[in-house]
């Protein structure tokens, strides 16, 4: 039988003979931790070749080079909250708040699509540390070499993900400062309220409607035109944004 296939697919409960096997190989086969290639070997697996140093040496992940498989799982994800962004931009602007781009400008589209990626960026940055996530995906998914590259280099992918949390939350916050701030103290109150979900939540379709009392510093319909700091400094998404900005500066900084 073909070891190498056990680089693939490694079984939970190896049997004693095969177990024999893959340690004479200098394969390591553990429930926690990705199989490692024969020591001193050459393995290519879909394009990519992995060396391993003696039995039972774990690689520090932050030795590790970025392989093709990481730099294409970054594409892949990086794809995937890119798109998701924008249908939930698109979702916003066109079928939720018809006329708000009309009222905050085009920046409104990418406050919102920044805002959803950061949404995604600050899950994933979590589930790129969590262990016991990565043991569920190593015990329940087909074992490839591409699934060992996401698991083996987690650190690589959580650096990642903290970089791109503090690029998507620099684009929600900046679009709302020159776009949605602006907005607020240039038109009419009657104007803005016609747009806002929770001044017409009978009428905006996807509206949750949730309300916290103690959240709200504003009442809402807005009652008078707001000034720019009383924007950033005296309602919530003002100074959500505010702590936004530490926190997602902080995280960018640590990752």
């Amino acid at each position: 039988e073909d070891l190498t296939g056990h680089l693939r697919r490694c079984p939970s409960q190896p049997t004693p003979a095969l177990s024999e096997r893959l340690q004479s190989a200098s394969i390591i086969c553990s429930t926690t931790v990705p199989v490692a290639p024969p020591t001193g070997s050459r393995l290519s697996c879909k394009g990519s070749v992995y060396t391993q140093g003696s039995v039972g040496q774990a690689r520090d992940p932050a030795t590790v080079e970025s392989s093709g498989e990481a730099r294409m799982a970054k594409v892949i994800v990086l794809g995937i909250v890119f798109v998701l962004s924008n249908l939930y931009a698109l979702e916003v602007c066109t079928i939720m708040y018809p006329g708000i781009i009309q009222i905050f400008g085009l920046p409104i589209y990418f406050a919102r699509a920044g805002g959803f990626g950061t949404l995604i960026w600050t899950a994933l940055l979590f589930l790129s540390m969590c262990r016991t996530f990565h043991k569920m995906l190593a015990r329940f998914l087909p074992f490839t070499c591409w699934l060992y590259e996401i698991i083996y280099q987690h650190k690589e992918l959580h650096i990642f993900c903290g970089q791109m949390l503090f690029a998507t939350a620099a684009l929600h916050v900046l679009s709302h400062c020159v776009g949605t701030v602006p907005g607020l103290i240039s038109h009419p109150v009657e104007e803005v309220n016609a747009i806002l979900g929770c001044a017409n939540p009978d009428t905006t379709k996807f509206y949750m409607g949730v309300y916290m009392a103690w959240l709200q510093l504003v009442p809402c319909p807005l009652e008078k035109t707001p000034t720019y700091m009383g924007v950033l400094f005296g309602t919530t998404p003002g100074l959500t944004g505010v702590a936004l900005v530490l926190l997602s500066a902080a995280i960018g900084y640590t990752a």
